[in-house]
C-alpha cells in the first residue's frame, strides 16, 4: 500500500465514522422520543387498556407488549453492533496511522469518545427496555384481575 491509497483509506475511515455518528445520533433522538411516547400512553391508559374486554385473556396486552419489545430489542441490538464493530475501525485506523508515520494513538481520543457515548446510549435503552418489560408484567397482571 502506498502513501496515497492509505491516507485515501483513512479518509473513507473518517467519513464512515461521521456516518455512523450522525445516524447513530438520528437513531438515539428519535428512539428516545418514540419509546418515551409508549411508556407514557401505556402507563397514562393502563386502566383502560386492562379494562378492555374486547380480546379475551392477554392476546392484547401480548401483543402490544412483544410488538414493542421487539422494536426495543432492535435498537439496543443495533447498540450492540456498532459498539462491537468500533473497536475494529479503531484497530484499522491506527495501523494506517502507523503506516503513514503518525503516532499509532492517532484519534484514539475521538475514538473512545464516540465508543463511550454509544456504550451511553445503548444502556439507556437496555434500561428503557427493563422498564418496558417491567411494565408489560404490571398491566398484565392487572388485566388478569
Amino acid at each position: 500500500m502506498d502513501t496515497e491509497t492509505a491516507r485515501k483509506l483513512l479518509e473513507q475511515k473518517i467519513a464512515y465514522l461521521n456516518m455512523v455518528g450522525n445516524v447513530s445520533m438520528l437513531w438515539w433522538v428519535t428512539s428516545v422520543v418514540f419509546c418515551v411516547s409508549i411508556l407514557v400512553g401505556v402507563w397514562k391508559n393502563k386502566e383502560y387498556l386492562t379494562e378492555q374486554r374486547v380480546i379475551k385473556g392477554n392476546k392484547l396486552i401480548n401483543g402490544i407488549g412483544i410488538a414493542v419489545l421487539i422494536f426495543l430489542a432492535t435498537v439496543v441490538a443495533y447498540g450492540f453492533f456498532i459498539i462491537r464493530y468500533l473497536g475494529k475501525v479503531q484497530k484499522e485506523i491506527s495501523e494506517i496511522t502507523v503506516f503513514l508515520n503518525a503516532k499509532n494513538d492517532f484519534f484514539s481520543t475521538e475514538l473512545s469518545l464516540f465508543w463511550w457515548a454509544m456504550v451511553n446510549g445503548t444502556s439507556s435503552f437496555v434500561g428503557i427496555l427493563i422498564l418496558w418489560v417491567c411494565m408489560w408484567r404490571l398491566l398484565e397482571q392487572s388485566h388478569k384481575e
